[in-house]
């Protein structure tokens, strides 16, 4: 189990000075990720790290993809040669797949063929062009940090280690860090297993460190059969800062009388409301749902065949602010 040896030197919360997205590596070391401010994003650290693992797999898959254009349509090698920019009398066996340093390069453009690919990777290569962020936390055990979320695919006692070790790392480079007195900072942290649905939410930091098990992180929760969470003592609490009423322009009251479902597709319903015709990520509809599911005034009154949902103006303003947080527009 990971000995806290500094203690917390400020009584700011832990969302207060912690901020960005990044990856953590299976070898402990993290990533920057947020796309809008640095060079690369997840999915494309993501790309980079698997790729760079199968450089000699896709050299050599890629010199059969070319040797068989060459013998099979000469006329389709010539146009592939000037769409890959390759010299005159290029010859399959002099390729190579270069980019060590950014081999995501060459996915995005001009492409790896799905033959090359699937020569590579197998069976995952479907997986990984549909969604290499997913691959990543998958087969290489990542995890992938949003703020203070922290999304893995698997949660195992290793991962729960690497994230303890990023909260202290994070907190010692802001200098919030102190060697001797005080207490641990108050704050929470959320933790999403992908592949079982599971979502730990508003984990106090000083109870996740002393954690050292996946079973002590998901105390209490439980997936529905429909793969729907339900809700428990640590799941849907929404600490969501109301913004100043003028900001926004909602209707007084809006109640939602939702048919043949239960309480959260009703939210999800109440969300997409909510927020129109606008296009909100995976994200901001989570999130918002586990907001309005958790929200202290909300209102559900089972009727026959569905709920009556009554959204207030506060959870419709906390909706919006989420969905400007992920979606970065208004």
């Amino acid at each position: 189990m990971l000995k806290v040896a500094k203690v917390w030197k400020t009584s700011a919360r832990w969302g207060d000075f912690i901020r960005g997205e990044y990856w953590i590596n299976p070898d402990g070391s993290s990533d920057y990720a947020d796309g809008d401010i640095g060079d690369k994003g997840h999915e494309v650290i993501a790309l980079d790290r698997i790729l760079g693992d199968k450089l000699d797999e896709l050299s050599e898959a890629f010199i059969a993809y070319f040797s068989h254009l060459k013998e099979t349509s000469p006329e389709d090698y010539e146009a592939e040669c000037e769409v890959y920019d390759f010299d005159a009398g290029f010859e399959p066996e002099d390729f190579y797949y270069q980019g060590s340093e950014d081999p995501s390069e060459l996915y995005f453009s001009p492409g790896i063929p799905s033959e090359v690919g699937k020569a590579a990777f197998g069976g995952q290569w479907d997986e990984l062009t549909h969604d290499p962020k997913i691959y990543y936390l998958k087969y290489y055990g990542a995890i992938r940090v949003i703020n203070n979320n922290f999304e893995v695919w698997k949660l195992t006692s290793k991962q729960i280690s690497l994230i303890q070790e990023f909260v202290l790392e994070q907190a010692d480079e802001q200098g919030v860090m102190g060697e001797d007195g005080g207490s641990v900072l108050p704050g929470t942290v959320n933790v999403e297993e992908v592949s079982t649905r599971r979502w730990a939410s508003s984990l106090e930091i000083t109870d996740f460190l002393s954690m050292n098990h996946p079973g002590q992180v998901f105390a209490g929760i439980r997936v529905a059969s429909r793969n729907h969470m339900i809700k428990t003592s640590r799941i849907f609490k929404a600490a969501i800062p109301t913004p100043p009423a003028q900001v926004y322009q909602v209707p007084a009251s809006k109640t939602y009388h939702i048919q043949g479902v239960d309480e959260m597709d009703a939210a999800n319903k109440a969300v997409r409301a909510s927020l129109g015709s606008l296009k909100p990520s995976g994200n901001t509809l989570r999130e918002a749902m586990n907001a309005v599911l958790g929200w202290p005034k909300l209102k559900t009154t089972s009727v026959k065949g569905g709920v009556v949902l009554d959204v207030t103006p506060e959870m419709q303003r906390a909706i919006w602010k989420i969905y400007e947080k992920y979606d970065k527009r208004k």
